[in-house]
């Protein structure tokens, strides 16, 4: 029997949201060299939990993948959503795996081999491929979509060899999706909201990756506006795959993908996101060249407008906060908005602990911004960018 225990293993992940990364994925789905499951399960319980049989580790990941059956039965509400439940002509349709084709599948891969968290992941992805009909013999690569930073340090102890598909975005463009997205999901959610950790992710400039030393292939979503096949064939080459015309196509499960963002809908890339007006002020502006100065120079994101007397004052600009979270500390302080909320989760919401944890996330900003200013980790980022104008 042909197995995945041998196969290379990839995985998609970002350093900032809002940056592409399930739209990669899903021009990377139907792809016939490629193991892979749609959008993003759930899998850090089978990392996180104790279990000592397959039949223990199966029960945890249904668990935390209720809907994992049967896709069009999600919405934005649940968690790792992806769009999964907008497929096909008509944004209607999900996908539906049989449960016992999948079930059976996994026992005959799993079957004595031991029970650790890499074996139980395969063997789950080898369940889902056998199930939908796909030749396992053509696979050369399982790839995997932990998709946030410490997710994929968790799934890099498990796969240290992995090979990692990084998309970026100009910070700007990425802060302002995230934020809009952010507080679109926590209304639909009824979860409070804060913009919480939104401008130290995008500061943090893939330090964390880099000090890992970690293999990994970055390159610019805006790219696939001009650049598109020239970029395909680079990743492929990365992955060790042939191109095929499959990576030109937005598709889960062979139906047509229409992205994640609700009020975005598209099955194609769409350049004009990426080229319309941000909307910040100057000072926030001038906030975000201070601290991607040298992201900026590697991926060519135009930073003309931050003058040399602006430049000399970056720490200034640190100081200042955020218009959005200024507002959001009106909102939870001045109107008290947040005052009877609750998470889904039964956690009660403190406007203290976020205003508090807001601040500190600006101190960070500051250790992070000298950090940054002579880290040598840029030297890695240039490296392993795939640079098309060279």
């Amino acid at each position: 029997m042909n197995t995945l225990f041998n196969l290379k293993i990839a995985a998609i992940t970002h350093y900032q949201s809002c940056t592409g990364s399930v739209f990669i994925h899903s021009l990377l789905d139907g792809h016939p060299q490629i193991c892979t499951i749609p959008g993003v399960p759930n899998l850090i319980p089978l990392i996180h939990n104790e279990y000592q049989t397959a039949e223990e580790a199966l029960n945890i990941f249904e668990l935390h993948n209720p809907k994992f059956y049967d896709t069009s039965k999600m919405s934005l509400i649940d968690p790792n959503s992806s769009g999964l439940h907008n497929l096909g002509d008509n944004m209607n349709e999900g996908i539906k795996t049989n449960r016992n084709d999948f079930i059976f599948y996994y026992y005959q891969h799993i079957l004595n081999e031991n029970i650790t968290p890499r074996n139980v992941i395969l063997s789950l992805y080898y369940a889902y491929s056998c199930s939908h009909g796909r030749d396992i013999l053509k696979d050369k690569v399982v790839l995997l979509h932990p998709h946030e930073p410490w997710i994929t340090f968790e799934f890099l102890k498990i796969f240290p060899e992995s090979k990692h598909l990084i998309p970026v975005r100009d910070p700007m463009r990425a802060y302002c999706s995230r934020i809009k997205l952010t507080k679109e999901k926590a209304y639909l959610r009824k979860q409070p909201y804060s913009p919480i950790d939104q401008l130290s992710s995008m500061a943090n400039n893939l330090y964390d990756y880099c000090k890992l030393d970690m293999d990994m292939c970055v390159f610019k979503i805006e790219d696939f506006g001009s650049n598109r096949d020239p970029l395909l064939l680079k990743i492929s080459k990365y992955l060790d795959i042939d191109f095929n015309i499959s990576m030109t196509k937005s598709t889960f499960g062979s139906k047509i993908y229409w992205g994640a963002n609700p009020s975005a809908r598209t099955s194609v890339f769409d350049p004009s996101r990426h080229s319309r007006k941000v909307p910040l002020r100057r000072y926030e502006k001038n906030l975000f060249y201070a601290l991607n100065g040298n992201i900026n120079s590697i991926f060519s994101y135009s930073d003309k407008s931050f003058t040399k007397l602006e430049k000399i004052f970056s720490i200034f600009w640190l100081c200042l906060p955020m218009q959005e979270e200024l507002h959001w500390l009106n909102q939870a302080i001045i109107k008290r908005r947040y005052a009877k909320s609750e998470f889904n989760t039964d956690k009660s919401f403190s406007v203290v602990k976020c205003s508090l944890l807001l601040l500190k996330e600006r101190l960070f900003l500051f250790f992070i911004f000298f950090r940054n200013f002579r880290s040598s980790h840029y030297n890695k980022i240039r490296s392993v960018f795939i640079n098309l104008d060279d």
